[in-house]
């Protein structure tokens, strides 16, 4: 279904077990992070020169149990629509790149039109890192498309 970006603030964070949530990344949905946004489930602007290039890695790195999960803050009371959304973290396991999506991330149900303004809302249950895993993020292309449901 087509839909319009849905405006509100991100944030892909590292939560390990007992210790709490580390910040990787915070961003507007409505600034460069969408890549030109996803009204139908593609991108709009396939062209890498367009999407937001993260250079360096976080200094915080992630180990086997920890999960990476992106958060949504919206603007105004409005539901989302997940299919017409886009999720790519760049993201590197033992030092091979491995970009995380939607399917990764647990990203599969929509957010009803109740969802309220300002409040945090984890998008998917997260990636879990597995045993035996150093987990990085940055140095590469990300976007987050995140779509209403109109």
């Amino acid at each position: 279904m087509a839909s319009g970006n849905e405006p509100g603030m991100i944030e892909v964070r590292l939560y390990r077990p007992g210790k709490g949530e580390k910040t990787w990344l915070t961003a507007r949905s409505d600034g460069n992070i969408n890549a030109g946004k996803s009204p139908d489930g593609v991108l709009a602007n396939l062209t890498v020169d367009k999407q937001l290039y993260i250079r360096g890695k976080h200094p915080i790195r992630a180990r086997g149990g920890d999960i990476v999960r992106i958060y949504f803050k919206p603007d105004s009371a409005d539901g989302l629509d997940v299919s017409d959304g886009v999720y790519r973290i760049p993201y590197w396991e033992n030092g091979s790149f491995h970009e995380l999506n939607a399917t990764d991330l647990g990203i599969t149900t929509d957010l009803p039109a109740g969802t309220l303004a300002g409040n945090w809302v984890a998008l998917g249950a997260g990636y879990t890192v597995p045993n035996g895993v150093v987990g990085e993020f940055g140095e590469g292309s990300i976007v987050i498309s995140v779509e209403d449901d109109t």
